[in-house]
């Protein structure tokens, strides 16, 4: 856990201890004068610099001695960087050790922000690590971290989480010399994992602590050790493996986390790092508890005849960078060879849950099913001929997870045609008034994406309408909002890959399924309003991306201003949320046309005896009021953007 900080520092007691700088050398004439001045330019200056020359063949050792005694220099035979380590932290008078590689850079605050943050904890003996910067061979930022984006801080400080999670940087650490005395130094037979073998040692004996600031400047670059030293891959390998084998179900559990969401993270950290025989150890270990804990998220694949798809279909979702979850797939009594494939696959993967209909029960009957049999925290589907990128699952279940206030989050979609190729990128627009809202006129996500939060299904009973097998995702949407009042959040990125095939069950009855959604809209619309409105299908999704016709101006200012007031109250929104909302309706009639314009303010004007809505009414007269005292112009952008100044009675 993060080390506890102390409320008050006695200002007499300034915590001003000297911090000595080590650096290992070899061959860094391109980039150790620069390395050296950034440790020099430190805003903290109790600071001495000890640069060990391991052995460098080029113009190192005249570039280091112009510093003089700006520096503490030695020089010694190559024996690589942990010798050279352990022979500067030999020769250090400081109280702590901070390591800089010579092909990287510390920002100027690094030193001064860690002892800051040291001086207000307890345990002096707290390792200190922050988030960094990568950079290339010249200098240019093209990447930063952020390990807080997924956990908290107080659960990346826990035990040895921060390094199986990989989130340690030797050039961000701060650590006291006592430490070393403990746990020892850096093994000098290894020559690319002697500082995560150190980590692993340190952090499981002493707390940490994470900088969320950027402290130092992390260079990648063809030349260093990991990419040129011939064993590097099996070196890392064989620390994995062992690291590893030697982890408790006990031990995995302390972190805090699902312990499945974290073994399968190192799997997949394992598996692009291609070191076989630790994803072998991570992945038996994983199957071994699997069953104990809950996944975090279920997906429902619905299957029936689907042989030429359902293999590519399933590895999309196997190969998620994000692997605690379970693939409940639902084979619907199919005629092909579908449910052997899956069952194939399902014997490599205990992932895989498959289950098979006894009769054709149909795409409703199906997700029902698969909500019946769904574990997860959360859940969502995928069509056994559509993709998933591999991101997808991780990108949703970090906005739930950062957002609770959010019952549903969806991804931007792709089309793809029967061969796999991409024929329209991203294809919805991202939403300007809130989901809850523009819902009642159209469907401004994608259905196939949506991740929903289970426990709200649960609670609520919530099921697919098994009278329908057209629309059955964008009206169970509808119901889930109607129910749980919950918002929605939707991810711009094209993270899902929707096949579009002739055959389809959604071609074969378009028609329907539109005529269905309209239905399923105007339900929705009187469900919120507690007002049917027979005009309502002048601006149904049918036409949501045409104008709206003269003729039912007046309609759509009252229908759109109707729900705008009831969804205000109902989803507690925000002024940036009922900003987007004045900017859809804006949109919606065209205000950018002066001919509209009057239009507009002529049906205000007129005697709206067909609206029953008395808050229109209100609306009406006072924008009539308002109107003449202020013209057109600022007539139309108040009545639509504070609706409530004119509603609202003395």
């Amino acid at each position: 856990m993060m080390e506890k900080v102390v409320k008050k520092q006695e200002k007499n007691n300034k915590f001003n201890p000297l911090v000595s700088v080590v650096m290992p050398v070899y061959n860094g004439e391109n980039y150790v004068k620069e390395a050296i001045d950034s440790v020099l330019n430190q805003t903290y200056k109790n600071i001495e610099i000890i640069v060990v020359n391991d052995g460098s063949k080029d113009n190192t050792d005249e570039i280091c001695k112009s510093y003089g005694n700006k520096i503490r220099y030695y020089k010694k035979e190559n024996g690589g960087v942990a010798t050279a380590l352990n022979f500067g932290i030999s020769k250090m008078n400081g109280e702590y050790f901070s390591w800089l590689s010579h092909d990287d850079l510390y920002k100027e605050n690094k030193i001064e922000k860690e002892i800051e943050v040291l001086s207000n904890l307890e345990n002096k003996e707290t390792i200190i690590f922050s988030n960094f910067e990568l950079m290339n061979e010249f200098g240019k930022t093209f990447s930063k971290t952020n390990y807080s984006s997924f956990y908290t801080s107080e659960e990346l400080c826990h035990s040895i989480f921060p390094v199986i999670r990989g989130c340690i940087n030797g050039d961000t650490i701060l650590i006291n010399k006592k430490c070393f005395e403990k746990v020892g130094l850096f093994r000098e037979d290894l020559h690319c994992t002697q500082d995560y073998d150190l980590w692993f040692k340190l952090f499981a004996e002493y707390p940490s602590y994470l900088v969320l600031e950027h402290l130092v400047r992390y260079r990648i670059h063809d030349k260093q050790d990991t990419n040129n030293y011939p064993s590097a891959s099996s070196e890392s390998d064989s620390l994995w493996t062992r690291i590893i084998s030697k982890l408790t179900l006990k031990e995995v559990e302390s972190w805090g986390q699902n312990p499945i969401e974290t073994l399968m993270y190192l799997y997949y950290q394992m598996k692009c790092a291609k070191y076989e025989n630790a994803m072998k150890e991570i992945w038996n270990l994983t199957k071994k508890i699997y069953s104990k804990y809950k996944p975090k998220v279920s997906i429902l694949m619905p299957v029936y005849n689907e042989e030429k798809y359902i293999e590519e279909s399933i590895n999309s979702i196997l190969e998620q960078s994000y692997g605690c979850f379970e693939l409940i797939v639902i084979d619907d009594n199919s005629t092909d060879e579908s449910y052997k494939i899956v069952k194939e696959i399902a014997k490599k993967d205990f992932r895989i849950k498959l289950y098979k209909n006894e009769f054709n029960k149909g795409i409703v009957g199906g997700l029902n099913t698969g909500l019946k049999y769904a574990s997860g925290e959360y859940v969502t589907r995928q069509d056994a001929d559509d993709i998933s990128t591999f991101i997808r699952l991780e990108s949703q279940i970090s906005v739930l997870k950062h957002n609770k206030e959010l019952g549903y989050v969806a991804t931007n979609i792709s089309l793809i045609n029967k061969d796999g190729k991409t024929t329209n990128e991203n294809i919805y627009y991202p939403n300007v008034a809130p989901i809850e809202y523009e819902l009642a006129f159209g469907n401004p996500i994608p259905n196939a994406t949506i991740m929903y939060n289970k426990n709200l299904i649960d609670k609520y009973k919530l099921k697919f309408n098994g009278n329908i097998n057209v629309a059955e995702d964008y009206n169970f949407l509808l119901n889930y909002v109607l129910t749980t009042k919950t918002k929605g959040y939707f991810i711009p990125e094209g993270l899902y890959d929707y096949r579009i095939l002739e055959d389809s069950e959604f071609h074969k009855n378009a028609d329907l399924a539109i005529s269905k959604s309209i239905e399923y809209a105007k339900e929705y619309y009187t469900s919120l309003t507690n007002e049917y409105n027979e005009n309502f299908d002048n601006i149904s999704f049918a036409e949501a991306n045409l104008k709206i016709s003269d003729e039912h101006l007046k309609d759509a200012i009252s229908i759109y201003l109707e729900l705008l007031m009831t969804c205000k109250e109902k989803f507690n929104w925000t002024k940036e949320e009922l900003l987007g909302t004045y900017n859809y309706i804006a949109n919606k009639i065209n205000l950018g046309h002066q001919k509209t314009q009057f239009k507009i303010i002529k049906e205000l004007e007129k005697s709206p005896n067909n609206i029953k809505s008395s808050k229109f009414k209100t609306l009406i007269s006072k924008a009539k009021h308002y109107y003449k005292t202020n013209g057109l112009k600022k007539t139309v952008i108040k009545v639509l953007k504070f609706p409530f100044k004119f509603i609202k009675r003395k």
